[in-house]
């Protein structure tokens, strides 16, 4: 309970803050980058993390490619890596969902293609193009060394 991170104290007064330091960062011209991974999807929060992104809380987004295909499984299938998250239990031929988002994707040529082409209609990455939030992949970052503007 000693540690600043541990799993046993009660994250009330944390969130709180995060919500104060969201909501000054917005109403004082701030911008917020969020650094996200697949976990936002597996622990079921993508709605949570949704209305940010449509109440203006998130600019940018630093997140690799797991996150993306996690969402955009869940916006397809309603599972993260064949789970259905509303039930927690394995979907039939789940193991294929990941692979086949991605390759839905691949087949629109990008997530803003598919999302303004209406394939792709729900989710973080959906809102993200929907609401202009940056999106920063880390590999890409990693290997060109470019900062986002």
């Amino acid at each position: 309970m000693n540690s600043s991170v541990s799993t046993e104290k009660p994250k009330g007064a944390a969130i709180r803050q995060i919500a104060h330091d969201l909501y000054e960062a917005r109403q004082t011209g701030g911008k917020t980058l969020i650094v996200g991974g697949p976990a936002i999807v597996h622990t079921g929060s993508v709605e949570h993390f949704t209305r940010l992104i449509r109440g203006g809380y998130i600019d940018k987004l630093f997140a690799g490619n797991a996150m993306a295909t996690h969402d955009i499984e869940y916006a397809f299938y309603g599972t993260s890596l064949g789970v259905h998250l509303d039930r927690g239990d394995l979907a039939e031929a789940g193991h294929e969902h990941h692979l086949r988002s991605i390759n839905r994707i691949r087949r629109v040529g990008s997530i803003r293609e598919a999302v303004e082409r209406g394939v792709l209609t729900s989710g973080i990455m959906y809102e993200c193009v929907q609401h202009d939030v940056e999106v920063f992949w880390p590999a890409v970052f990693v290997m060109t060394g470019r900062y986002w503007k």
